[in-house]
Formats: C-alpha cells, sequence, structure tokens
C-alpha cells in the first residue's frame, strides 16, 4: 500500500506494533461498503454507476501501472467516502506481479473468481482483476452476481460455463462493457486500457493519481515542492522540527510515529485539489442524489484516519 498515490484507494499511514497486536492507521471511508448500500437500497441507476465505476478504473489502473494486482476486487471491498465517491481497499490478498509472468494462488470471493482460477491454471493477474470489474459492474447495475450456485461446486460450473442473464433494462453499451470484461479466454478479455475506451464509459473523467512524492519527509522534494514545504511547515507547527524530520527520513518507514504524522499531513494538504477534483466529477451525481435521496446526507464528509486491529 505504501507504493499506490491514488484518491481512489485507501491509504495507509502508519503500523504500530505491539508484543501482541499489529494496529494499522489508515484512512477512513464513513460511508460504508458498496456492498451493503446496493443491498439496502437496491440497484445503481446506469447515470449513478458510471463515474462510480470510472473510479473503480482509474483506481485498478493505478494498481496494474505499479505492477501491483489486487486479486479481492468485490463490492465489499469498494468503500463510500462521500457522495458518489468511492475508495478500494483490503489489499490483503494483492501482490506484485512482473510483466507477461504467471500467479498461481487461488485467492478471493469465488462469486467473483475468474474460470482460469477454478481451473487450477496459473493465471495473468491484471486479467482477474479485470474479470472481478465485470462482475462488480453486474451487481452494481442489477443488484446481483451474475453466477449463483447453492453450493460452490454449482458456482464453479456456471463460472466455467460463462452463461449468465442479462436484464433487458442494462442498456447495449453498459451490457458490452460487462461482456467484455467477462470473456471466458483471459487472453481475450479487456485489459484496463481497453475497458477506459469502452463507449458506456466515453463521458466519464477518470481521477488522476496523486503527485508521487515520497511518503518519507525528503529534502529533495523540499526544495522543489510547493506542497513538500506547506506540509513541513504545518508539522512544525505541531512541533516536529525539521532536526526531526531529518533524524527520520531513512527510518523504517509506516512503524515510525513521526513518517505517520507526516504522512497524514500529506493527505490532508493534497485535500483542497481532491475536493475540487471530486466535486467537478460528481456536480451531475450530486443532483441525481439530492433528487432521488442516492448517496446524500448519509455520508459523514470529514477527513478521519482508521485504527484496524
Amino acid at each position: 500500500m505504501e507504493l499506490l498515490h491514488h484518491p481512489n484507494i485507501i491509504r495507509l499511514f502508519e503500523v504500530v506494533a505491539t508484543l501482541s497486536k499489529v494496529h494499522l492507521v489508515m484512512e477512513y471511508a464513513g460511508g460504508g461498503e458498496l456492498y451493503t448500500y446496493v443491498h439496502d437500497n437496491g440497484k445503481l441507476t446506469e447515470e449513478v454507476a458510471k463515474p462510480i465505476f470510472a473510479q473503480i478504473v482509474s483506481a485498478v489502473a493505478h494498481l496494474h501501472s505499479k505492477n501491483i494486482c489486487h486479486r479481492d476486487i468485490k463490492a465489499e471491498n469498494v468503500f463510500l467516502s462521500h457522495p458518489g465517491w468511492i475508495k478500494l481497499g483490503d489489499f490483503g490478498f494483492s501482490c506484485k506481479f512482473e510483466d507477461d509472468s504467471f500467479l498461481n494462488t487461488f485467492c478471493g470471493s469465488p462469486p467473483y473468481a475468474a474460470p482460469e482460477l477454478f481451473r487450477d491454471q496459473k493465471y495473468i493477474g491484471p486479467m482477474v482483476d479485470i474479470w472481478a470489474m465485470g462482475i462488480l459492474l453486474y451487481f452494481m447495475l442489477v443488484g446481483v452476481t451474475p453466477f449463483r450456485g447453492e453450493t460452490v461446486f454449482d458456482l464453479k460450473r456456471n463460472i466455467l460455463e460463462g452463461v449468465y442473464y442479462m436484464p433487458d433494462y442494462v442498456s447495449t453499451f453498459a451490457q458490452h462493457s460487462i461482456t467484455r470484461m467477462l470473456e471466458l479466454d483471459a487472453k481475450r478479455r479487456a485489459n484496463i486500457l481497453e475497458l477506459k475506451r469502452t463507449y458506456w464509459l466515453s463521458e466519464c473523467k477518470f481521477p488522476d493519481s496523486y503527485v508521487n512524492l515520497s511518503l518519507n519527509p525528503n529534502e529533495h522534494s523540499l526544495a522543489h515542492c510547493k506542497l513538500e514545504r506547506l506540509v513541513w511547515s504545518q508539522l512544525q507547527s505541531y512541533g516536529i522540527t525539521e532536526e526531526m524530520l531529518r533524524s527520520v527520513a531513512k527510518s523504517k518507514g509506516a512503524r515510525n510515529p513521526v513518517i505517520g504524522t507526516y504522512r497524514i499531513t500529506l493527505y490532508q494538504c493534497q485535500a483542497l485539489d481532491r475536493d475540487k477534483e471530486r466535486a467537478k466529477l460528481n456536480e451531475h451525481l450530486l443532483q441525481l442524489a439530492e433528487k432521488n435521496n442516492l448517496l446524500a446526507g448519509k455520508i459523514d464528509e470529514r477527513s478521519k484516519a482508521c485504527i484496524i486491529i
């Protein structure tokens, strides 16, 4: 998670290890799981789903650009942060991959698992993520996952056959995006760049990654980056001196409390640009939200940190 710099990916700030437990200090998304929202309120309209799914696509594109695959993309791991704004989280199964290399560990939730996982084959990590995104988009638009079964064996058979029901109310262009992701042959499955170019997402703006600043205090960045200078200045108002920052610059990363404070402050200083982009992306969505009571008035918008034990 320390390699990831994206507004739609949960941030890790600090790791606090005690004799008996490890505590993760992370960004908090106050709206809960996308799964819970859809389960409680029903399927999303395509106008609401498009910008949300575009954020998911952008987050996964950032992962893949860093040669990281998530391997557990599902509605339960997509969190609502602000009205119409999501965060991808839970990187417990994620891993690094090399270009043109294969993975061989079965990971993730069976309803979202790609057919090559059930064949006990080596697989291409990013293509497993793409399949799971197809399941996720179907769930967002229909309210249930496309492949179901009374047992895991039944579920496996249905996934390997690749036959599922597509409701008539799902638009032709949305259907095309889903079928491109749910291609049984991983080599023919759409990659993340092809997915961005689908007609269904053609009017969407994909959030940009953050400026790739060091997550540790960095004197080179301090000399050349206005944001870095702002962070250092803010930290000094907290009583953290430049000497303290320099002394921890080459320490053990997230396990240092000064660096944890630095990362939270960096996150807060990035908030202004992030909020501007979010407002630009979701102006239309918020109008729909107020009209239809979708995602409106239910989410605490204050920035927070969350400690996971």
